[in-house]
């Protein structure tokens, strides 16, 4: 786990009591193992962000179309860990990506959804990118900086 993860119910890096822990977490982990995807999307507010790797792995030039199709900045994180993205690039061995939609001033409830407006053509573009890739024999995973 990274140096920010918490147990601690309702704080922000909660990891819960061990891995798939709670019957939400099991449930898309097991979706996902079920429809075995090419490459994941998970879509949080807020920031204007996105994290592509775990570990020194996954696929920056997924990031690259999504930060081209939105403006975003593409990042690595360090001292949080465990998350489905995580899962998904170490378990599964497949691209995955965490897109923080809107800026840090987004309030919640978002009221407008024009306040994240940039976020909406994100599966178009990525999916896309992606069909050129695998079709081009490119979609697979790559270690950071490869």
């Amino acid at each position: 786990t990274g140096a920010m993860n918490t147990r601690t119910r309702g704080s922000a890096n909660c990891i819960g009591a061990y891995p798939h822990s709670e019957s939400e977490t099991r449930a898309i982990a097991n979706f996902t193992e079920r429809i075995k995807p090419f490459s994941t999307l998970s879509f949080h507010t807020k920031g204007g962000e996105i994290y592509w790797e775990y570990g020194g792995r996954g696929d920056e030039r997924g990031a690259a179309a999504i930060a081209k199709s939105t403006g975003y900045a593409v990042k690595s994180i360090s001292g949080s860990a465990g998350g489905y993205k995580d899962w998904c690039i170490l378990k599964l061995g497949i691209p995955a990506y965490t897109i923080e939609c809107g800026s840090d001033g987004l309030t919640h409830p978002i009221e407008k959804l024009s306040a994240i407006a940039e976020c909406k053509n994100i599966l178009r573009h990525f999916t896309k990118y992606y069909e050129g890739q695998i079709h081009g024999g490119g979609a697979q995973m790559r270690s950071k900086g490869a």
